[in-house]
């Protein structure tokens, strides 16, 4: 079914003739039945901020697991169960979940800020120590999970970077 699906989309788009990718679409697709009985829910919550980021061989890497974490994972998890049963539905873990997959929108910490080199990577008005003029401004900066969408705090933190950099004579923080 996908190769057809595929095929007829990849013919239609090279012939440049009628293009109606939303009905092959709906066909893959099938009858919305699924959809519409399900309900996606996303927990949210404080896990412990153990992970490290380090460069290895110029690449990004993380190490972090949810063994600290695994007991705030698996209340969220259960707390979904308990609302799922009270609403009269049938619950069903997220299949990245048996893969000890997750997924964060609001990634936090990797460059956290401090007092001194020994305790974060920048100051409090986010330049990275021993690095004049070199800033970070993002949720990098935070040391580890503040609550839910902390969208404003970053926002906030950001904002009084380049306050500072304004009043600064050559944007370098004193």
């Amino acid at each position: 079914m996908i190769w057809r699906f595929v095929s007829t989309a990849l013919r239609r788009a090279l012939n440049m003739k009628r293009n109606d990718l939303n009905v092959d679409l709906a066909k893959l697709l099938g009858d919305n039945s699924l959809s519409m009985s399900t309900l996606p829910m996303l927990g949210m919550g404080r896990d412990v901020p153990d992970g490290k980021l380090f460069l290895k061989r110029d690449q990004l890497e993380c190490s972090w697991n949810m063994k600290t974490s695994k007991e705030f994972f698996h209340r969220v998890r259960d707390n979904m169960e308990i609302l799922s049963k009270n609403l009269g539905a049938e619950f069903k873990n997220n299949p990245l979940w048996w893969t000890k997959t997750l997924i964060t929108v609001h990634p936090l910490g990797g460059c956290p800020m401090g007092r001194n080199p020994q305790e974060g990577v920048v100051d409090e008005y986010g330049q990275v120590f021993g690095n004049p003029g070199l800033y970070v401004a993002d949720g990098a900066v935070m040391p580890g999970p503040v609550g839910p969408n902390p969208s404003l705090t970053i926002a906030a933190l950001a904002n009084r970077f380049a306050d500072r950099l304004l009043e600064s004579p050559q944007g370098a923080s004193a």
